[in-house]
């Protein structure tokens, strides 16, 4: 007997002590079913579950339903809608309530509860529907009293709809359902210690009719289904299998495993997969838990997956052709984040492939290298990030070093092609079992062997934080940072931001929209606290009842003097971070360096002459060298070098700056800040991506869930600093700001992922083709913790 799941995964070694082992994938017809032997309370009722977009394309994921024979007017649906939203609906009234912009993610794991109580004399209390913890807003209400046909006699569905019509998009984990019982999502999961919202053991009674699954025994299809309750209420497996590649039965999980495999063991955590957002112009055709893919014949088209490999260690994946014309030139390997997808992997300098006819395949240039391969079978690929080397394998036969010297940030991809007829493939990063042994060494590509960033949510160094302004005095406080920067916005209202610093003092500020020199407000920031910061009645920080955001970081709280460069500076450095401020007397002199005290390399800098009206100079590692942008400006990158010293460039202890007073101020007595950034893997990111210059923009890697971003067009003059946030809407109409206007927020498309973003809009403000963007982005929470990105938070920025 094969038994994975909880009840062999429990212990001690992650934050809250309890694991989810496995999950039921579902594709083409699967389906769980089961006719309860007695009706009861069809009013009051909870059903959980924990769900894994399998990829995202127009289409309905029936997750619970209920049918009769007369399938018109007796059913009961909840299902995830296109467009990331869910929905209940009743046949009988007919009743329908919407809840919109929930989750547009493919990478990683959600937490959905609907508590249903029609009784409840208040009509927005008769179905509630929570996602990681939060509770959603709807459209829509349940009439008094209405009864469900959950809980009928009438069959009941997991994954489809009276039997095989709109199956389930993806992969379900700890499904619940309370008989009798209108339950908050605190029943099933909880907020751990980094306000992470994870899973935990239901402890209360279950009624009659409930279940527990935990699809952990996959020994058999019907096992798969077997009730965990208590009450035997089991579930029967329809077109499923346990076995095989195509098995039902997975360890994808949304918790971690105690500790990483040592070496290609199969563990539970999230797993990585292909991803349907970041595909060449052909769309690909998926199965439902999108481990297969399809497409039709025709040109080149290439597909990167979900999760960017990290940069040390030894990782292991396979892919299996299952639909393999003559002729075709399809290929599997790994490429980089820039590379062009609409054509085969390895016509471009910066893809890596192994073709079906035993060529390895990089700068259009095919050499000969292993076997051919075709339909089923399993072609293993083994990327050693250490060494720089890539190897592939043929049902377990190592093909030898393919590669040699690869540097980089790399993606697994798949290219599909050709001529006549479909092609087609089933990606396995470890979820299921493999045909063949991993090759020593190696592991899987899921969360729980990612490395342990440097803090397991990123608001330890940064915050984010949305207020409502008094017109007097007030505290902001209770957060998680003690900050040393504080940036100010109103959302709501047009008004200028406001930038403090502690290394200056409260209520010293600087503006990047605009041209002032530092200003002394007494009633606008008047104190940075151990957990927040407090306001005085400028109407600037807190007009009355407007809408404000605040960003607030973390530069370590001591101020030392740094004799490093040739300039002396007194500096509040947070190594941890990658942050430090920098305050220094200029000389006017061109070549001059300052220190920065983070001991990495810093990639993203901006300046500030304290007592001229003067431009902000931002440095961006994604500039041509020799080349600037304005905070203040909607210039596009120039060439300048009176800013940054061209001579010496910034190193892992200095920044570099030249003549220029805007970064140098030469007067007597006249100072200037900088503020000095350098990337920590899980917590900030500092890159460019290219537009598509399409509706749907091209997939951006950040190794988290933002919960700052900063866009800036590097190619094309005209277009502001647009500025994002994950505590407003972050889906599919996030808030948009702009760092160098004072307007208030505008609607954007651009939408929020737990490893990354996706701008969805032909504008060339983020999305121009062939365009280059600066990218500022700070984290949420790291991937390997993160939970998928839903669009509705309160007030305050909770989900």
């Amino acid at each position: 007997m094969s038994i994975i799941g909880t009840e062999l995964l429990m212990g001690a070694g992650t934050d809250e002590g309890y694991q989810v082992g496995s999950s039921a994938a579902f594709d083409s017809a699967a389906n769980f079913s089961r006719t309860l032997g007695t009706a009861t309370n069809r009013r009051i009722w909870t059903f959980s579950t924990w769900f894994k977009q399998g990829y995202y394309l127009p289409g309905n994921s029936m997750v619970l339903s209920t049918g009769g024979v007369n399938s018109v007017t007796s059913y009961t649906r909840i299902i995830f809608n296109p467009g990331g939203s869910w929905a209940f609906y009743d046949s009988l009234n007919p009743t329908t309530v919407t809840f919109a912009n929930v989750c547009y993610d493919t990478s990683a794991w959600l937490h959905c509860v609907f508590a249903y109580d029609s009784t409840q004399s208040v009509a927005a209390d008769r179905l509630r529907f929570y996602v990681n913890g939060t509770e959603i807003s709807g459209s829509g209400t349940v009439p008094s009293n209405l009864q469900s046909f959950i809980n009928s006699s009438n069959p009941h569905q997991i994954g489809c709809f009276l039997g095989n019509s709109l199956p389930t998009r993806g992969y379900l984990a700890e499904t619940y359902f309370i008989d009798g019982q209108q339950l908050s999502p605190t029943a099933f999961g909880e907020l751990d210690d980094d306000n992470n919202w994870q899973p935990i053991g239901y402890t209360g009674s279950y009624g009659v009719n409930g279940f527990y699954l935990n699809y952990s025994n996959n020994s058999t299809v019907n096992n798969l289904g077997l009730d965990y309750s208590g009450n035997s209420n089991n579930f029967t497996g329809n077109n499923m299998t346990v076995t095989g590649y195509y098995t039902n039965s997975t360890v994808d999980s949304p918790t971690n495993a105690n500790s990483a495999s040592a070496s290609g063991g199969q563990l539970s955590g999230n797993y990585c997969t292909p991803n349907s957002l970041d595909i060449g112009a052909a769309p690909f055709t998926f199965d439902y838990s999108g481990r297969r893919f399809l497409k039709s014949s025709g040109p080149f088209r290439t597909m990167r997956a979900i999760q960017t490999i990290p940069s040390s260690g030894k990782w292991y994946w396979t892919v299996t052709p299952l639909v393999f014309p003559t002729g075709s030139g399809s290929s599997f390997g790994i490429c980089l984040e820039t590379t062009a997808l609409d054509q085969g992997l390895g016509q471009d300098t910066t893809a890596w492939g192994y073709r079906f006819d035993g060529y390895k395949w990089n700068s259009n240039s095919l050499v000969t290298y292993g076997s051919t391969y075709g339909i089923n079978d399993e072609i293993g690929v083994a990327f050693d990030a250490d060494a720089g080397t890539l190897t592939f394998y043929k049902n377990g036969v190592s093909q030898g070093v393919a590669y040699t010297g690869l540097s980089g940030t790399f993606i697994p991809a798949f290219a599909l092609s050709y001529n006549s007829g479909q092609s087609g493939a089933l990606a396995n990063f470890g979820a299921q079992p493999f045909s063949y042994a991993v090759p020593s060494g190696y592991k899987l590509l899921c969360t729980s062997n990612l490395p342990n960033p440097t803090s397991e949510a990123g608001t330890s160094y940064f915050h984010a934080q949305r207020y409502v302004g008094n017109g007097a005095t007030q505290t902001v406080s209770g957060l998680p940072v003690a900050p040393d920067f504080v940036w100010i916005k109103s959302a709501t209202n047009t008004l200028d931001h406001f930038l403090f610093n502690d290394l200056r003092g409260p209520t010293k500020y600087i503006s990047t929209n605009a041209s002032i020199v530092e200003t002394t407000g007494s009633t606008t920031l008047t104190a940075f606290n151990s957990d927040g910061f407090t306001l005085g009645a400028a109407g600037g920080v807190n007009l009355n009842t407007a809408g404000f955001m605040s960003y607030l970081w973390d530069a370590g709280g001591s101020t030392v003097t740094n004799n490093t460069g040739t300039i002396s500076a007194s500096v509040r450095a947070n190594p941890s971070s990658g942050f430090s401020i920098l305050y220094y007397k200029g000389n006017g002199t061109a070549n001059q360096t300052v220190g920065h005290g983070l001991g990495v390399t810093p990639q993203f800098i901006f300046t500030k002459a304290l007592s001229r009206s003067s431009d902000i100079p931002v440095y961006h590692s994604g500039l041509t060298a020799g080349n600037t942008l304005r905070f203040n400006s909607t210039v596009a990158q120039t060439a300048y070098t009176g800013y940054w010293n061209s001579t010496f460039g910034h190193t892992s202890s200095v920044i570099s700056i030249g003549s220029d007073p805007d970064v140098n101020d030469g007067v007597a007595g006249q100072y200037n800040l900088a503020f000095v950034f350098a990337p920590v893997e899980g917590y900030s990111v500092f890159k460019t991506y290219i537009g598509n210059g399409s509706n749907e923009g091209p997939y951006v890697h950040t190794g988290f869930r933002p919960r700052f971003l900063i866009i800036k067009n590097m190619d094309v003059a005209g277009f502001n600093w647009l500025m994002l946030d994950g505590v407003r809407s972050i889906n599919v109409s996030p808030y948009l700001l702009q760092a160098n206007t004072s307007d208030a927020e505008a609607n954007v498309s651009i939408n929020f992922f737990a490893n990354g973003f996706r701008p969805n809009e032909a504008n060339s403000r983020s999305n121009g083709s062939y365009v280059k963007y600066a990218v500022i982005a700070f984290a949420d929470f790291p991937f390997k913790y993160a939970r998928a990105a839903n669009g509705q938070r309160d007030n305050n920025g909770n989900r």
